[in-house]
């Protein structure tokens, strides 16, 4: 819930009035928090300060998160996937793309920014995500990005991206695991939607986890 001590009038009812002016104008919590100080000022009651605080919120939610994912995570599912997720993309206004390097024990050792903002030139992206790969050394990589708007399908720019990834991959090598999208606070995975061949992501690399070994 929004903390009480965000508002000006900190008597509880009055809180509770402001706490529901502001779910009534931006309809969840996520997108409360995805707002901007100067516009969440605007609403009547709340401080300076108490905006500040609020767009704190999603900064301190995020190093949680990080904080409780120890120094290697081990990553063999995509159900391990969401505390790391939460980390990096919890209440981000924009898009951004990670490579994140496992090693053969599936344990995370490396964490990359390939880009930040609309993935829109796709050759550009799969260069820059073949270096990331060569600079760490990866044993299997998994990439992901983030939909701040909460829209919870691949746009075709992301699959045309992986599309020309994964054949680069297959000549190195190195096994892609999955693209794994953060859309609001869901996590999808491109593996799992089909849109790309089951035997296009196994044939990246023969140490590659088994897709119902992943998905479960």
């Amino acid at each position: 819930s929004i903390p009480e001590s965000a508002f000006v009038n900190r008597t509880p009812e009055a809180a509770r009035d402001q706490a529901c002016a502001l779910l009534e104008s931006y309809t969840t919590l996520e997108r409360v928090l995805e707002n901007s100080e100067d516009l969440l000022a605007e609403t009547d009651g709340l401080s300076v300060i108490g905006a500040q605080l609020l767009c704190n919120i999603p900064a301190l939610a995020r190093r949680v998160s990080a904080d409780s994912l120890g120094e290697r995570p081990v990553l063999a599912s995509l159900g391990a996937m969401r505390p790391l997720m939460d980390s990096l993309y919890l209440g981000k206004r924009q898009e951004e793309l990670y490579l994140l390097a496992l090693n053969e024990r599936c344990e995370l050792t490396a964490v990359r920014q390939i880009l930040r903002g609309t993935l829109c030139e796709v050759c550009l992206s799969a260069r820059l995500i073949v270096e990331a790969v060569l600079e760490t050394r990866a044993s299997r990589v998994i990439l992901c990005h983030n939909h701040p708007a909460g829209n919870t399908r691949f746009s075709m720019a992301d699959v045309t991206t992986m599309r020309h990834f994964l054949p680069l991959m297959a000549r190195l090598g190195v096994p892609v695991v999955d693209h794994v999208l953060y859309a609001g606070t869901k996590i999808r995975s491109m593996r799992a939607e089909g849109r790309i061949s089951e035997y296009i992501w196994a044939a990246t690399g023969s140490g590659n986890i088994p897709r119902e070994s992943w998905l479960r």
